[in-house]
């Protein structure tokens, strides 16, 4: 009876162990990389902004997009504006955008946004790079020269680090700031280790001009980045390389209304993707022997930070009970505590590169809590069926 409840037990736990495994070898493998590109062509870059009622904000982007250390007739800023109600058009006109208005109300979202400026860009000039920008985010002025080294290099499509612009706003962006940190840098750094693909993060991208006769852009799913970088590498066997000097930061919403919303269809968009994609990459992980594709479904498969804590911290509830009866539960005693350390040693490694220091570190306290609110609040709303631009400023 003891081996068969330990047995139970350990199947429970194992895909929880599983997961942390894998992110505490990434953590491992997170060290800065030393990247030597010599600097030869200097490539013609657009920047695509995709915006849905972005007023608010995307004078600062535009304004940011502009001082990029980047010969001015080498780059070229275009703002999709996206069934906008508002005024983002005419601002991006009049700080010197180029300007696509698009209104499909059956087409909705930034898939279909970033599919539509595409296409524009190809036609306008098929030998340019294409970097995608959100319209709430400030980039770092050496981005173009260092996504220009990574093309100079042949790297085709490339990620750059995405992080938190407003992380000291509240304790919620201090906590997102090192959820970014864990997922865009600690993750990627490690993949980019094992030469397999960091996945696009949605903000801060970057792609040759070949790579849309390689792989026409179609997706326009919720998570419409990570589906187009599951399609790279299913379709073409082409990998996104992380690139640490090219970065953005972007506007972390304060709200906790928002927060949810948007931590839902972050979950709803991965699950749909695991659901259409995931059999596709297991099959040619084992057809193949390919670990690019073992890793991209690894990735689909981890579930959230909040989730796997309530994973393990339920399975070792569930021993405490056992063990109060005087079952012997040691062995599952052991999975689990290996399984919490080496997820905090993850989420410890994001808060280190994060730059958020002690505050960052009282700020966890508030990560049980914090958990139990967003299961309640994920729960209790609908799943959207499309993107929906969060509200990231509360004035």
């Amino acid at each position: 009876m003891i081996y068969l409840l330990n047995f139970l037990l350990f199947i429970i736990t194992l895909p929880a162990l599983l997961a942390c495994s894998y992110l505490f070898v990434l953590s491992v493998l997170s060290g800065r990389s030393a990247r030597r590109y010599a600097d030869q062509r200097e490539n013609y870059f657009f920047f695509v902004v995709p915006a849905h009622n972005e007023e608010k904000g995307l004078q600062r982007t535009l304004e940011s997009l502009k001082r990029a250390c980047w010969r001015p007739d080498l780059f070229t800023i275009v703002v999709v504006a996206d069934n906008c109600s508002d005024s983002t058009a005419a601002i991006a006109r009049d700080l010197g955008a180029t300007v696509l208005e698009r209104n499909d109300n059956q087409r909705r979202g930034k898939g279909y946004a970033l599919d539509y400026a595409f296409n524009w860009c190809r036609r306008q000039n098929h030998e340019a790079a294409i970097v995608v920008v959100d319209a709430d985010t400030v980039i770092d002025a050496g981005l173009l020269a260092a996504f220009n080294r990574g093309l100079n290099a042949g790297e085709p499509v490339m990620q750059g680090h995405y992080g938190i612009l407003n992380a000291y706003d509240s304790w919620r962006t201090r906590l997102m700031a090192i959820a970014f940190t864990c997922f865009h840098q600690v993750r990627s750094r490690g993949r980019e280790r094992l030469h397999l693909s960091c996945g696009i993060r949605g903000n801060g991208w970057c792609f040759a001009p070949d790579v849309l006769s390689l792989v026409p852009y179609a997706a326009h799913s919720l998570a419409e980045d990570v589906e187009f970088g599951i399609e790279l590498a299913l379709k073409a066997r082409l990998r996104v390389s992380y690139i640490d000097d090219a970065v953005v930061l972007g506007e972390a919403t304060t709200k906790a209304n928002d927060s949810a919303g948007q931590q839902k269809r972050w979950a709803s968009g991965r699950l749909a993707l695991l659901k259409s994609h995931g059999l596709l990459l297991a099959r040619a992980a084992i057809r193949e022997r390919d670990f690019l594709m073992l890793d991209l479904l690894l990735d689909l498969l981890v579930p959230p930070l909040s989730v796997l804590l309530l994973w393990i911290v339920t399975v070792a509830a569930l021993a405490w009970m056992f063990a109060l009866v005087n079952y012997d539960v040691r062995f599952i005693g052991i999975v689990v505590g290996v399984s919490l350390l080496q997820l905090i040693a993850y989420v410890g490694r994001g808060w280190f590169l994060s730059g958020i220091g002690v505050r960052g570190l009282l700020d966890l306290l508030r990560v049980p809590g914090f958990i139990l609110w967003k299961v309640v609040r994920v729960l209790a709303s609908a799943a959207p069926s499309q993107w929906i631009r969060t509200n990231r400023i509360e004035r």
